[in-house]
C-alpha cells in the first residue's frame, strides 16, 4: 500500500516552520562568510573602482544564491517527509537553527 499524499502540490503547502527557520539560518550564515571574505580581501581591492565593487558585489551574491538555491529548495520540499535531511543539514553546515 502506498504513502497517503496531501494532495497538495508543494508550491501549495503550508510552510515548515523548522524547515523555513533552517533556511534562513543557512542564508544569514551564507551571506555572514561572503561579507567576512569580501572585508578579509578588502585590501587586494583598494584600487578598484566603485563600478568594479558593485560587480564583484554582485558576483558574490549570484555565487552564494546559485551555490545555497537547490540545497534551500530540497530543505523546503523534504521538510514534511525527512526530517533527517534538516538534521544533515545542521551538522554540515554548521547550523544551530
Amino acid at each position: 500500500m502506498g504513502t497517503v499524499r496531501s494532495g497538495r502540490s508543494p508550491a501549495t503547502r503550508v510552510p515548515d516552520a523548522d524547515a523555513e527557520s533552517l533556511v534562513a539560518a543557512l542564508l544569514s550564515r551564507a551571506e555572514a562568510i561572503r561579507i567576512s571574505e569580501l572585508a578579509r580581501a578588502e585590501g587586494c581591492w583598494e584600487r578598484m573602482c566603485s563600478d568594479d565593487r558593485r560587480r564583484l558585489e554582485a558576483l558574490t551574491l549570484s555565487l552564494v544564491g546559485a551555490l545555497l538555491d537547490q540545497p534551500t529548495a530540497l530543505l523546503r520540499s523534504a521538510a514534511h517527509e525527512h526530517s533527517v535531511h534538516r538534521e544533515s543539514a545542521r551538522y554540515l553546515f554548521g547550523l544551530d537553527a
